[in-house]
């Protein structure tokens, strides 16, 4: 078996290797001129053999396969509609000629505005529910239904407009799925204010006169519902 400092000794890599020569040069020079003869000999032997050279202690390890995509390969990315709406009509058509345009990404932040407008009427369905269990002390059903009529025909305009960014993404027209998003998206914050005013309108405004769980009078109930909902 050859002596670990061979390799070194039969590149001649000083430049490269300098704390490796260094040493060896430290280690030949103690030794006798019969030892360095012999070590010499195994270093020829060693390079005459064809034995591959280990890298020096500097020298860059090659780089491995990680398994991207080949050069040159386009790859899609996903931007938000933000995003895209702030780049240029030349940068769009760019993207989308390279093929890295993802038209389907783009239409999917449209479309998660129909499943928020869903949630949002479920919500007034429920203040609905409370309104008509205070109806005696003040809650108002009757209005709470003429909003959830107000958000059926919001929810309508939200179908057309993600219908419209459907269309939009089959012509590769990232701006028109954008536009179609933000009609649906201001729809839908509409939706999220009618929950607001229903909450109002679910609310027990007029307090019983009597403790619900005791029984006993309640003392001054309106001032005292005042104090509980907008003390400051």
């Amino acid at each position: 078996m050859s002596m670990p400092i061979i390799p070194a000794l039969a590149g001649g890599a000083v430049e490269s290797a300098p704390p490796v020569m260094g040493a060896l040069t430290e280690l030949i020079e103690t030794m006798t001129e019969d030892e360095a003869a012999v070590l010499l000999e195994e270093a020829a032997a060693w390079s005459a053999a064809g034995e591959p050279i280990p890298p020096s202690a500097g020298a860059a390890a090659p780089e491995e396969d990680d398994g991207g995509e080949e050069p040159g390969e386009p790859v899609e990315h996903v931007e938000d509609l933000a995003a895209e709406a702030a780049e240029s009509p030349e940068d769009q058509a760019a993207e989308a000629e390279a093929g890295v345009e993802d038209f389907d990404a783009l239409l999917s932040q449209v479309t998660k505005v129909k499943d928020d407008a869903a949630a949002t009427v479920e919500q007034l369905q429920s203040l609905r529910e409370a309104a008509e269990a205070a109806e005696e002390h003040g809650g108002d059903p009757d209005a709470i239904d003429d909003l959830i009529k107000k958000a059926e025909k919001l929810v309508e305009e939200i179908d057309e407009s993600i219908e419209d960014a459907e269309d939009a993404a089959k012509d590769e027209d990232a701006n028109g799925i954008a536009q179609a998003g933000l009609l649906a998206k201001e729809k839908c914050e509409l939706l999220k204010a009618l929950v607001a005013e229903a909450e109002v309108h679910a609310a027990m405004n007029t307090p019983p006169t009597e403790n619900p769980e005791t029984g006993e009078p309640e003392e001054e109930p309106a001032l005292k519902l005042w104090a509980s909902r907008y003390a400051v």
